[in-house]
Formats: C-alpha cells, structure tokens, sequence
C-alpha cells in the first residue's frame, strides 16, 4: 500500500467513523451501528469503534450481538 492509498484510506475511516458518531448522537441507532461496523472494516485496531458498535446494538435490543462485539472491544 502506497502512501497515498494509507491517507485516503485514514481520511475515509475518520469520514465513516465521524458519521457513526452523529448518528449516535441523534440517537439513529441503526445509522450509527452501520457506520461503526464500517469503521471496524476500515481500521479495525480502534476499539472505540466497537465500544460504540455495541452501545448502538444495545439501544437496538440486539444483546447476543452487543455482547460479543464488547468482547472484542
């Protein structure tokens, strides 16, 4: 991976992850686990990423799910 390819792919992480965020805010449960569980696929050694996966699964009552991605936080 070339340099450029790591930015780009750092720039979309943030842009993915900061979505993730605002939706959680709105609290758009659904929208938020979307774009965490995206974030995970991008940059998945950033475990706030997962905390927050698992706090929108949680809201979303979706607890066998909630539990094994805390896990991996």
């Amino acid at each position: 991976m070339s340099n450029n390819d790591a930015i780009a792919n750092y720039d979309d992480w943030v842009k993915v992850y900061d979505l993730g965020e605002s939706y959680q805010q709105q609290q758009q449960w659904q929208q938020a686990a979307i774009f965490f569980h995206k974030a995970i696929q991008l940059r998945p050694d950033f475990f706030w990423s997962y905390h927050h996966l698992a706090d929108a699964l949680t809201k979303l009552q979706q607890w066998d799910r909630a539990v094994l991605v805390y896990r991996r936080a």
